[in-house]
């Protein structure tokens, strides 16, 4: 997959934090690159979106594709996540974890919630086979996220 630019812009080297980060120097975390970000991204289905709605602050499920960089998925225009079509800062978040083995890794893409800019580019992001969401009925308002921060973090109680 092809990266866009804004998605590496600023981006640390795998394995680095920050030097004021918390963590850095914890051998138990590794921070991911961006393009381990986007790869963890492509192996699930559903992540969580969050935004200080209406209704204050939320966190969602959504099935979700990652096309072109951006996070895409759906839902319907009488539910509170059809108020992103009109712009929204959020974090959408993806993670995976082993109980049993002590290990996880966590995804988290900070950026601007949006409807599709253009009638071609609703059309192209229909004809990518979105998912469907698990919630019944017709989801046919398409929402993208457009990364401006991916971050990413591993971690292991095994140093």
């Amino acid at each position: 997959m092809e990266l866009p630019e804004t998605a590496l812009a600023g981006a640390l080297p795998a394995g680095v934090l920050p030097a004021d980060d918390p963590l850095a120097g914890d051998p138990a975390f590794a921070e991911l690159s961006v393009a381990e970000c986007y790869r963890l991204l492509d192996t699930h289905q559903i992540g969580r979106v969050a935004w200080a709605s209406r209704r204050g602050q939320l966190i969602l499920p959504v099935a979700y594709i990652v096309c072109d960089g951006t996070i895409v998925f759906r839902t319907t225009a009488t539910t509170i996540l059809a108020e992103l079509t009109h712009g929204a800062r959020v974090a959408f978040e993806v993670d995976s974890m082993d109980l049993a083995g002590h290990t996880g890794w966590s995804v988290l893409v900070r950026g601007q919630a949006h409807a599709p800019r253009t009638p071609d580019r609703l059309v192209e992001l229909w004809s990518k086979n979105l998912p469907q969401p698990w919630a019944p009925g017709p989801r046919s308002v398409v929402i993208e996220i457009e990364p401006a921060e991916i971050t990413g973090r591993f971690v292991s109680e095994l140093a």
